[in-house]
């Protein structure tokens, strides 16, 4: 989800004519009436953004270059190139030397990510798409074990979370299923992008007291190693979570497993609120 093939990229001709012969009247219809709504490069951007979802551009279609949308509005290159950023960092374009911006396939993303929060030198934080790839009921011990309460049925949701088109990265979620039955009753696709923090908060009414974290640097197994495309003999970072509510009970414990990168994570190690 989200690749653009080679033949996509490619675009034709004739319709490479379409994209800007078409962008260039949505955009003279729908920038005028976004002209007193906040800075310029979010009018663009917005404008842009608008034009994907309703498919005057679709996926793998080409967008103009940054030249082109400077003539065919009325903002500066540097206008044009924030809002183009902006919409790389939403995940609806892939920007590639020599292929231009390419409309992608819209991903769904994670709604408020606590734990994934990955900046880079601007400081934006990046878009998170995760998949969920696995649920299964855990009888093997481990620190989840320790972590949870004594009765625990545990199982493990593991989910692949692209950050923005800088890397995949890894989780594995451990819960009770005896207290929170959801996880293995909802489809999988209600669970995909699914805030699990946020679910617990809908479902059990929880409050959050304590989020504790432990990183080590690791020497990834084969399965992670090809998931998050990084050689088994590499060294990765995996950061172990254990989150408890304000009796002090562990309510879920989490591992990630993050390739080298050379983006900023933000982490929050105390707080006192509702999911």
């Amino acid at each position: 989800m989200g690749k653009i093939s080679e033949s996509a990229q490619r675009s034709n001709p004739v319709r490479a004519a379409r994209v800007i012969t078409d962008l260039d009247e949505f955009l003279k219809q729908t920038l005028p009436r976004s002209a007193d709504s906040g800075p310029k490069y979010a009018q663009l951007h917005a404008a842009l953004v608008q034009a994907i979802e309703s498919g005057v551009v679709t996926e793998g279609d080409k967008l103009p270059s940054e030249i082109e949308l400077t003539s065919m509005t009325p903002f500066s290159l540097g206008t044009v190139q924030k809002a183009l950023k902006a919409l790389m960092e939403d995940g609806l374009v892939v920007r590639k030397i020599g292929a231009g911006t390419i409309v992608r396939q819209p991903d769904e993303r994670m709604k408020q990510p606590l734990h994934c929060r990955f900046s880079g030198p601007d400081g934006v934080f990046l878009p998170v798409f995760p998949t969920l790839v696995n649920r299964q009921s855990v009888d093997e011990t481990g620190p989840w074990t320790s972590a949870l309460p004594e009765n625990a049925r545990i199982v493990r949701l593991d989910r692949e979370i692209r950050i923005s088109d800088a890397f995949t990265m890894v989780t594995r979620f451990y819960v009770d299923a005896l207290a929170f039955p959801f996880f293995m009753e909802k489809d999988f696709a209600e669970l995909h992008t699914e805030n699990f923090k946020s679910l617990m908060q809908k479902e059990a009414n929880i409050v959050v007291a304590a989020i504790d974290h432990k990183l080590t640097f690791i020497r990834p197994d084969p399965d992670i190693a090809a998931r998050i495309g990084v050689a088994p003999s590499d060294q990765i970072l995996k950061i172990s979570v254990v989150t408890s509510i304000t009796t002090g009970e562990a309510i879920y414990y989490q591992e990630f497993f993050i390739p080298p990168n050379d983006l900023d994570l933000a982490i929050e190690s105390r707080l006192q609120s509702k999911f």
